[in-house]
């Protein structure tokens, strides 16, 4: 399979916007936001010659955003198509990331999609598996299911699909290779550099606290605070931060290793225990002996002030699934982490120009579907920088499907 990473031919000179040449600039492009998204941009765009600044309001690495600690889901299973069409083209970046840092970053070990039925999620996921990826793709019997996860507890009225394509990232390993390749390209990349003001027009001037840079292009992947940024350009998007309780269970004593990947313990995803949203679950792998499993929805938080949600509802739930379903875990956390996710209403990234200033592109609204698509999402905002004709479609994560009119706001 060629190189996903190959060269490409813009369709117009580097910073041509509308006749003006790039005379002036001090970079080709300035990504804001050193998240997985962001870092995945500055690299492909320094991979195809370009001079890029990426920069970041805390310092490297910091566990603020979204994109901190040392484990994510990878799969294939999801009941969105353009999820689905999306995450083959995310393995094979993610394989030729380990190859260039020589880095081990997946650890494949299947996951779990479990529902009650009716499930209308669950049945998507069949179908697009079975076209998509059928060699991936088992459903379980519950007698095979409960043979080979007997430290999951289950009524038999359940419906398990197998993801075999599955497993973990190792995510902190992951932001570390990608940030490292960018810099060997040639990258630069400024932390504890917030961004004060940006001045929009052909020549975009981004003033930070460590000065000002004049730039072609701007990549917005500010993650929680990417309205905080749009605001300097006249635009709010329908984002929603959320602090999310990464919570991790110790073993009992006498299911002592049954919960690691090594055992055979795998990802997990029960869409349907809850009415608001799914429980997930890793295997132990940073903190030995202790699973990770979450709910995935909580509080509505201001990003610079998250500690102030002292709200438990969430853990809660968390802790009576553990109760439910996971007979050798102690169903109150050992560790409570936080994470932000930043979700749009119909939980769909956000892949788009600004409607007014054209060479400004704004990748955002991730939730925690995106480190495992951050290569992919990465090469898409690159390709429109560019100017090149995407390689995916991107009609799915269009500004227009919330009207323009809910989401301009007048700075003036």
């Amino acid at each position: 399979m060629a190189s996903m990473l190959r060269t490409y031919l813009p369709l117009r000179e580097k910073g041509d916007f509308d006749g003006e040449g790039s005379d002036g600039v001090d970079y080709d492009v300035i990504v804001i936001g050193a998240g997985i998204m962001g870092s995945c941009t500055s690299w492909f765009l320094s991979s195809q010659g370009k001079k890029v600044l990426l920069l970041e309001q805390f310092p490297i690495p910091h566990s603020r955003g979204s994109s901190h600690g040392h484990s994510r889901i990878i799969r294939s299973a999801y009941s969105e198509k353009h999820f689905n069409n999306i995450m083959p083209d995310a393995f094979q970046m993610w394989k030729e990331i380990e190859k260039k840092s020589g880095e081990s970053l997946i650890l494949n070990t299947g996951l779990l999609c479990i529902s009650r039925p009716p499930c209308r999620e669950s049945e998507l996921i069949l179908d697009n598996m079975m076209k998509l990826c059928p060699e991936h793709t088992e459903v379980l019997e519950f007698q095979t299911f409960e043979r080979r996860f007997p430290m999951l507890k289950y009524p038999k009225n359940i419906n398990v699909i197998l993801d075999k394509s599955a497993g973990v990232i190792r995510a902190d390993r992951a932001m570390h290779a990608v940030q490292t390749l960018f810099k060997q390209s040639g990258g630069i990349i400024h932390d504890s550099c917030p961004v004060v003001n940006i001045w929009p027009g052909r020549i975009v001037t981004v003033v930070t606290s460590k000065g000002s840079f004049r730039t072609s292009s701007v990549v917005v992947c500010a993650g929680p605070w990417t309205n905080k940024v749009l605001h300097h350009l006249e635009l709010v998007l329908p984002l929603k931060p959320l602090r999310i309780s990464t919570c991790y269970w110790k073993e009992k004593e006498a299911y002592k290793g049954q919960y690691s990947a090594q055992q055979g313990f795998p990802c997990l995803l029960d869409y349907n225990y809850h009415s608001l949203n799914d429980v997930y679950g890793l295997p132990s792998l940073e903190y030995p002996g202790m699973a990770k499993i979450c709910f995935h929805d909580s509080e509505e938080c201001d990003a610079d002030q998250r500690e102030l949600n002292s709200k438990t509802w969430d853990v809660e739930i968390v802790s009576d699934f553990i109760r439910d379903h996971c007979p050798g875990l102690n169903n109150s956390p050992a560790i409570v982490e936080t994470c932000i996710y930043t979700k749009t209403p119909d939980s769909t990234f956000i892949l788009d120009r600004h409607p007014k200033y054209r060479n400004i592109i704004i990748g955002a609204g991730f939730s925690g579907t995106g480190f495992k698509m951050g290569p992919v999402i990465g090469k898409i905002l690159g390709e429109m920088v560019l100017d090149i004709h995407p390689s995916h479609d991107l009609t799915p994560f269009h500004l227009s499907r919330f009207g323009l009119t809910n989401v301009m706001k007048s700075q003036l």
